[in-house]
């Protein structure tokens, strides 16, 4: 008997049983923390709109995405065409959708599914994505980790939790939002050249540089250089005694970058190319956004977060 139970012990710590079982530890570590941290939002009747960009932008936004998407959706199946707009006078005196969302919502993959939600229960959605940007991000450092097969399980879940609950994504989990992605996608960039170093399938590199790309280039670019930077460490590490073996796989990794990049980002090249244009026309006291002024009457639900 003691023997079938040492069996069935083994059997379920060892390999795929055992990520399920850390998985699910860290789930529950996640929800306890999580509450510890934000349970003051929701026992006041708040929720994580921040009153300054969070309300005027980010919310918005994400408002105004969901109606954009429903639109589209319903001439789709009452009208059988394909209409999607592309201009609207509610923003500010007249602007581009997609050169004035591109920043904030059009793209990100947590937005889209935002068309499935009515608007009355958008401000619950917002908070729910929050919490899942913070959970994915703790979900992919794990996957880092066990991945480099260098680090026990306990290990992983404190630098895990760590990782999630920094200053950074505390600081904009009620602020930007938006700002969390990248905590999600860097560990997927690094894991994908570890993949490639290791002579595996390059598809995960491509899916995080397109995706990354596709999200926010404002980031993209930062992650770009940081990912650079760990190649050159990695490859410089990795390759001491073959030179120029190490020099192939550099060029190999930025040529499949820039490849993906520039993949990802030709949806966005005209946004891209206005915002550098109009740098030098923008004052430095303006909003840079003009989703202010967007004429949307429905309220967030309960008291929005008012602290800066």
């Amino acid at each position: 008997m003691l023997i079938q139970i040492q069996r069935f012990r083994d059997i379920f710590l060892s390999g795929r049983h055992r990520y399920r079982q850390y998985f699910l530890i860290y789930t529950i570590l996640f929800l306890v923390v999580c509450a510890m941290v934000f349970s003051w939002y929701f026992v006041t009747g708040r929720t994580l709109i921040w009153q300054g960009d969070g309300w005027t932008q980010h919310y918005r936004a994400l408002v105004y995405y969901a109606k954009y998407l429903r639109s589209i959706l319903r001439n789709i199946i009452y009208e059988h065409q394909l209409v999607v707009p592309q201009w609207d006078f509610s923003l500010g005196e007249g602007n581009d959708i997609l050169q004035t969302l591109h920043y904030y919502v059009m793209g990100d993959p947590f937005a889209f599914f935002s068309v499935l939600v009515p608007t009355r229960f958008l401000y619950l959605y917002y908070d729910f994505m929050v919490l899942l940007r913070m959970y994915l991000a703790g979900v992919a450092f794990s996957c880092l980790c066990f991945h480099q097969k260098r680090m026990g399980r306990c290990a992983v879940m404190a630098g895990a939790l760590t990782y999630v609950f920094c200053y950074w994504a505390i600081y904009n989990a009620a602020r930007h939002p938006y700002f969390l992605n990248p905590m999600i996608y860097f560990p997927m960039l690094i894991m994908g050249i570890e993949k490639i170093l290791r002579k595996e399938k390059p598809y995960l590199f491509i899916l995080s540089v397109c995706l990354s790309a596709v999200s926010n280039f404002y980031f993209f670019y930062m992650l770009a250089l940081l990912t650079a930077v760990y190649a050159m460490i990695r490859l410089v590490a990795g390759y001491r005694t073959a030179f120029r073996q190490g020099i192939g796989m550099l060029f190999k990794l930025g040529g499949g970058s820039m490849r993906r990049g520039i993949d990802g980002l030709r949806g966005f090249g005209a946004c891209l190319l206005r915002v550098l244009r109009r740098c030098k026309d923008v004052c430095p006291k303006c909003n840079p956004s003009v989703l202010s002024t967007v004429l949307l009457q429905c309220p967030p639900g309960p008291v929005h977060c008012r602290g800066r």
